[in-house]
């Protein structure tokens, strides 16, 4: 995942499409966008630290499950796989926040990894 997280800091310079600012709701504007491109990109929705903060929790998180050999969270099988460099990775955490104390301590990662996009839109 590091490796991973390290290749996500290259920035495009081509993007092409409109990046926004999340306010309190969204906008007519945001979410017509949203409808027609199936995604938005919100500017500094997170600070850097949050990030770096999220990626450590889940690079401790994905080190245990690995070890312990986790097949299953609550029913939900985990989707294992390898980085390019050949090492073993979680491609889909399940309940991820159940296992980190940190993330449920944190009001700003809690929020983060508990979103649920469909409220947004109501």
């Amino acid at each position: 995942m590091s490796h991973q997280a390290a290749l996500g800091n290259t920035r495009v310079s081509s993007r092409k499409y409109q990046v926004f600012t999340l306010g309190t709701t969204l906008t007519s504007e945001q979410k017509d966008f949203f409808h027609k491109n199936g995604f938005i990109h919100f500017k500094n929705f997170v600070s850097k630290e949050v990030v770096d903060n999220m990626i450590s929790e889940s690079e401790r998180i994905q080190d245990e499950w690995i070890a312990e050999d986790r097949k299953l969270v609550n029913g939900t099988p985990i989707k294992y796989g390898k980085d390019v460099d050949g090492k073993s990775i979680v491609q889909r955490f399940a309940f991820l926040k159940n296992f980190s104390e940190l993330i449920q301590k944190s009001k700003t990662l809690y929020n983060v990894f508990t979103m649920n996009i469909l409220y947004i839109f109501d």
